[in-house]
C-alpha cells in the first residue's frame, strides 16, 4: 500500500496506517475501531515511536472501553476512552510521541467515541 493513492488522490496510508477506503466509515463498528486503534499502537511500537510500557498502558484502557463496549455499557466505555486521549497527551507532552502521531491517535479514539455516541471534547 505505500505509494498508493484512492481515487481522490489521497495517499491510502498515514503513518503506517492503512485506510480501508470508503467502507471504513460507512461500515466500521465501534468494536472495529477499537482494533484498529490496537494495531496503531502494535505498530507503533514496532516502529519504535512507542515503548512496550507505554503502549501496555494504552492498550489496557482501550482494553477496558472494549470489556465495556461488549457489556452494553456506553458511558464507562466512553471514560475509559477519555482516559486514553488523556494518556496519548501526556506522551506527547513528555515528547515521548510526537505531535503528529499523537494527533493520529486522538482522531482515531475520537472516531470510537463518535461511533458509540459519546459526547466530544477538546483534545490537545
Amino acid at each position: 500500500m505505500v505509494g498508493a493513492f484512492d481515487l481522490d488522490g489521497n495517499p491510502r496510508t498515514t503513518y503506517g496506517f492503512v485506510d480501508i477506503g470508503a467502507y471504513q466509515t460507512l461500515f466500521a463498528t465501534p468494536q472495529d475501531r477499537a482494533e484498529g486503534l490496537s494495531g496503531a499502537i502494535t505498530f507503533l511500537v514496532q516502529q519504535g515511536a512507542l515503548s512496550q510500557q507505554q503502549a501496555n498502558s494504552l492498550l489496557a484502557k482501550l482494553q477496558s472501553a472494549e470489556r465495556s463496549m461488549n457489556a452494553g455499557r456506553t458511558g464507562p466505555a466512553c471514560n475509559q476512552i477519555n482516559s486514553f486521549i488523556n494518556q496519548v497527551g501526556l506522551l506527547i507532552q513528555a515528547g515521548a510521541l510526537t505531535p503528529t502521531l499523537g494527533q493520529a491517535l486522538n482522531n482515531a479514539a475520537n472516531a470510537l467515541k463518535a461511533s458509540l455516541g459519546c459526547p466530544l471534547r477538546a483534545t490537545f
